[in-house]
């Protein structure tokens, strides 16, 4: 499988069913895989069906994401049923007492509280949210895979590889199964009860068994299923990162035509801060460069885009950062692209918890973006993806001193007139229609090898 650029004409023309449970016009990382996937597969010859929910159960949406795409893919949706009435209460207690966890994590530091919260969270997720929707899809499903060659689930969530793996052994059709993240691997799951990860590890267990091949999103990841599976073959498992679609990204005339503020130095953050994701020593950094004059107040500004922590604004203003820090909020997709493009410096705020074996879709569209990225990441993939990119620098988010410096510098270059546009050129593989190519591949060798 060495070259993943192969044109339609070359790959057998088959059909896949995509089993998802988040996809567009949800703005969800979870939609946005399986959605570029779809995009892109028809050029290696394979097409694509997806089984997703109806649009009622998505979060957030934006309905200008990819509309060529949407006209182009068959969606068929199955609705979530509800839950019994007798559980709909202490469940929809237990996912508020988990955000309030989640919130307040960063800013509380309660850890005997955390552990509280996260016993109630798995209470609501076990396996994981997508059960009332498991029935529904499984009936629907086994209409839709008629037709197809091939299947294809990811994770997040468990229960769409549930469902993937029953159409499988029904219609003896190959499987291929995307792990977006770490399943039974991941640092979550060592907070369940022991008969918890037990049901979690025996589903992974069976998917991993029954599948053809196992997609991972980093190598580490990867390699820990290696490890977890000695008995599976090695070149069962393989690994397609997340990556960037440069569709997505405005050209450079409207980037520089809509900025507006060329003598602020602007850093932001996109993205949401939880499960260990704290800001505190990128703002103490803040404050020391604005009490030393290094940093003006009216020439220096972060901004944060997402869902803000119910207590940021109280912590912004205790520090008395309200000059130079902006809790932007949520903007569309592509919006926020064409903001990463008009941004001095990028920030990436890690979590021991969750940044371990995975690297956020974002540090690739940092990349393209091509504007410098301070990580403030614990060591792993994502520290060593900022080094061997040569896209900026990664710093323990604890060490104010090393923060305030490198901050200072960038400023000093903008002050300068330095350009902040990096020229290091970007790995091929990091784009949606390579990765596409990639998993064109797996389901025609999966394909051959039969279900």
């Amino acid at each position: 499988m060495s070259d993943s650029r192969q044109s339609s004409q070359e790959a057998p023309q088959g059909r896949v069913l995509v089993v998802t449970q988040e996809f567009y016009p949800a703005t969800s990382v979870g939609a946005l895989r399986p959605a570029k996937f779809c995009k892109y597969l028809p050029e290696f010859g394979w097409i694509p069906r997806v089984l997703t929910t109806t649009e009622d159960c998505l979060g957030a949406r934006d309905g200008s994401l990819d509309p060529e795409m949407v006209a182009r893919t068959e969606v068929i949706r199955a609705p979530m049923r509800p839950l019994p009435r007798a559980l709909q209460v202490p469940l929809e207690t237990a996912r508020a007492a988990y955000l309030r966890w989640r919130d307040q994590d960063w800013l509380l530091r309660r850890t005997a509280s955390n552990a509280r919260y996260q016993s109630f969270w798995w209470v609501r997720a076990l396996p994981d949210l997508g059960i009332p929707w498991i029935r529904s899809a499984l009936k629907v499903g086994r209409e839709a895979v008629r037709e197809c060659d091939c299947i294809y689930s990811t994770y997040p969530t468990g229960s769409a590889h549930y469902v993937a793996l029953r159409l499988s052994r029904q219609f003896g059709l190959p499987w291929i199964a995307d792990f977006r993240d770490p399943w039974s691997q991941g640092t979550i799951v060592a907070h369940m009860a022991s008969w918890k990860r037990a049901i979690v590890r025996r589903a992974e267990r069976a998917s991993v068994r029954q599948c053809n091949f196992v997609v991972s999103t980093t190598d580490a990841i990867t390699r820990r299923f290696r490890q977890t599976y000695p008995k599976e073959h090695a070149d069962k498992f393989h690994t397609i990162r997340n990556g960037y679609d440069a569709w997505d990204f405005p050209p450079e005339e409207e980037i520089l035509a809509s900025r507006g503020d060329a003598g602020i130095f602007r850093a932001a953050y996109f993205g949401t801060l939880y499960a260990g994701r704290d800001p505190a020593g990128l703002f103490t950094a803040l404050r020391n460069l604005l009490e030393s004059a290094a940093i003006d107040e009216d020439r220096f500004r972060l901004e944060l885009y997402g869902p803000p922590p119910p207590k940021l604004q109280r912590e912004i203003h205790t520090l008395g950062l309200e000059k130079v820090v902006r809790v932007e909020g949520l903007v569309p997709y592509r919006e926020g692209l064409k903001l990463m493009c008009q941004c001095d410096l990028l920030v990436v705020i890690g979590s021991p918890r969750t940044d371990d074996l995975c690297i956020a879709t974002k540090l690739y569209e940092y990349l393209y973006a091509r504007r410098p990225i301070l990580a403030l990441v614990p060591p792993g993939p994502i520290r060593d993806f900022v080094t061997d990119t040569r896209a900026g620098h990664a710093l323990d988010g604890n060490d104010v001193e090393a923060i305030m410096r490198y901050l200072r510098d960038c400023y000093e270059a903008f002050k300068a007139g330095q350009s902040q546009r990096l020229t290091t050129p970007i790995p091929e593989h990091y784009g949606r229609r390579y990765q596409a190519g990639q998993l064109a591949q797996l389901l025609s060798a999966a394909r051959l090898s039969g279900g």
